[in-house]
């Protein structure tokens, strides 16, 4: 068993998943004519670069939905990297083992991790933006483009990317199933809030919706519930529950197939 696991999502979009690690990130890889990319670069545990040309022999970009350190482990083996304008100098600092460590532990790891791996001098590398990012601007595979979405609240420069010719979108770290994080310093409810809105506007458009996380791919029906929970939090209509976790205690508000952390 090795440490990826890979999942045609559709005729041009791979997914590749690190099933390995409770944190479940998922990469992907995008072909156009021509002209390839990785969305996110995963966790740095296991040669993502390598897995990614053994789909493809197009060159690749990358482009990260945002900069933590678990959707940049690997941005450093790549010469062009996009990112949006707010998360372009975080990708310039070395996230090191001292933050890594809690990541780690053994209860962490359901896989046994590659060859060549120690959680001991685990660290993620420094890299820099080739390209930066704004909402609205397009990358052009050629034969399509893909729209890129300002989608703050997660993380302040949070980007989604869109397909409408084939209707898809890849949501990051706004939505997947599962701990939605909006407990972080520079994380913001409100526009989260406003983010998933404007990604619920949009489900008439779509029929898979991407996520960064544990599945792949979700129904966009999932968008619409998104924006309705997020609301009932902002409006101090919707019920949590307390949790301890390793940035502190939290409020965790379940909605079914997600639930959203914040402080």
């Amino acid at each position: 068993m090795g440490w990826f696991d890979i999942k045609p999502v559709t005729g041009t979009v791979t997914a590749i998943m690190e099933p390995g690690h409770d944190e479940e990130v998922i990469s992907y890889l995008v072909t156009g004519v021509g002209v390839a990319i990785l969305v996110d670069t995963g966790m740095g545990v296991g040669d993502l670069q390598y897995e990614a040309q053994q789909l493809t022999r197009l060159p690749l970009a990358v482009v990260n939905t945002h900069a933590h350190y678990d959707h940049r482990g690997e941005n450093f083996k790549f010469s062009q990297i996009a990112i949006h304008a707010i998360e372009a100098p975080a990708l310039e600092q070395e996230y090191g083992n001292d933050k890594l460590r809690v990541k780690a532990t053994p209860r962490r790891f359901t896989r046994p991790t590659p060859r060549g791996f120690s959680a001991a001098t685990w660290t993620i590398p420094p890299s820099k933006a080739t390209r930066i990012l704004h909402d609205g601007d397009t990358i052009d595979l050629g034969d399509r483009v893909l729209e890129v979405l300002h989608t703050p609240g997660h993380s302040p420069g949070h980007i989604c990317l869109l397909d409408r010719t084939e209707r898809w979108l890849m949501t990051g770290d706004l939505y997947y199933p599962g701990n939605l994080f909006a407990h972080f310093e520079n994380s913001d409810i409100h526009q989260m809030l406003a983010s998933a809105q404007r990604l619920a506007a949009l489900q008439p458009a779509i029929d898979n919706v991407l996520p960064s996380h544990n599945q792949t791919p979700m129904p966009a029906h999932e968008l619409g519930r998104l924006a309705d929970g997020i609301q009932q939090i902002v409006d101090g209509r919707a019920t949590w529950e307390a949790r301890h976790t390793e940035w502190g205690p939290v409020k965790r508000y379940p909605f079914g197939s997600f639930a959203v952390w914040t402080r």
